[in-house]
């Protein structure tokens, strides 16, 4: 079934810009909880989010891997009774980490995050893409997000054709027509730039704010799974990246005092025109990161010729930003950037 409307949320309220002297709930350095007034703000989004019409609800919830994505996702699941999938693949942004201080923190797998939200985490979609722990600069994070999202629609048209992976088939994961993504201002703002194809897009996104795509009128509707063959099944496809069309953007009117603690782009720090540096984890000093533990994370068997085709949108669709490759995003080492 094609995605007819994207709609995509920042978290909370976080507990660091209240209090400096907090732990962790999962131990895991920078993984900063809401404060009681962004579970405010998450409870007024789920209610905001739940007086859609019905047919127009999301029907799946991907969350940041952060604790905090995942607190503002809880009440929306609760409400909607919809599990929560946890996906990295537009998790934090962190600035280039600079030489000789480590690498960033990352969530560890939804099996190490279950435990906090029970009955709410469905254990068995696996992460499609995996930020690289070296962070990102400015061209790295929108080639990264074009990379996910490439692949993320391709997976569901597998998901809904005859070739699903093994736990999108449990999962039924071609059946949605509306989702949500729970994000972090950098990676929200690129995804809604990667699938609007504006590279200009004007967006501050505050706290639990809410932006909501749906197809041009002109939208190909191309599908990779076309390529392999399988004429199977329709409608086929789904509306690609640079073919959306931003029909809110960043709303906040139905939170208890509007929009808060708003970030665009604008606010980056830059030294010389790059993005600056930022200190990795003192711990991880003289680690690296393997190949394996970032971009593509799933085998979804396409032919060389179809994943070339998902590669070739990805590429498109950050063109501007000083995107590579698909493949070289996942297979070199990058630098990165921050929020």
């Amino acid at each position: 079934m094609p995605i007819e409307k994207i709609y995509i949320a920042r978290h909370g309220f976080r507990l660091n810009w209240q209090w400096t002297n907090f732990q962790s709930v999962t131990g895991l350095a920078r993984d900063i909880s809401l404060t009681s007034y962004g579970e405010v703000q998450a409870d007024a989004l789920a209610k905001h989010i739940s007086s859609i019409p019905e047919e127009e609800r999301p029907t799946a919830i991907f969350s940041s891997a952060w604790y905090r994505c995942l607190q503002t996702s809880k009440p929306i699941a609760e409400a909607l009774k919809l599990p929560i999938y946890v996906e990295q693949g537009f998790g934090e942004w962190f600035s280039p980490a600079a030489v000789g201080t480590g690498l960033h923190p990352r969530p560890g797998p939804t099996s190490s995050l279950h435990q906090y939200f029970p009955n709410l985490i469905d254990t068995r979609y696996d992460v499609t893409w995996l930020p690289s722990r070296n962070g990102e600069d400015v061209a790295e994070i929108h080639s990264r997000v074009a990379s996910f999202i490439a692949t993320w629609f391709t997976r569901l048209e597998l998901a809904e054709a005859s070739k699903p992976i093994k736990s999108d088939e449990e999962l039924n994961l071609g059946r949605h027509k509306n989702v949500l993504f729970v994000g972090h201002a950098a990676s929200i703002i690129t995804l809604a730039r990667v699938l609007s194809g504006d590279r200009q897009l004007a967006m501050r996104t505050g706290t639990c704010s809410l932006s909501i795509l749906v197809p041009k009128s002109d939208a190909k509707w191309t599908s990779a799974v076309a390529i392999e063959g399988d004429t199977s099944g329709t409608p086929r496809g789904h509306a690609r990246l640079g073919e959306w069309s931003i029909i809110q953007n960043a709303a906040a009117d139905f939170l208890p005092n509007g929009s808060e603690r708003d970030w665009g782009f604008e606010d980056i720090e830059v030294a010389d025109g790059e993005v600056v540096t930022d200190d990795g984890e003192r711990d991880t000093k003289g680690e690296v990161e393997q190949l394996s533990e970032r971009g593509l994370q799933i085998d979804l068997e396409l032919s060389e010729k179809a994943q070339k085709a998902v590669e070739e949108e990805a590429i498109e669709g950050a063109r501007g930003w000083g995107y590579r490759t698909a493949v070289e995003n996942a297979a070199t080492v990058t630098r990165g950037g921050k929020l």
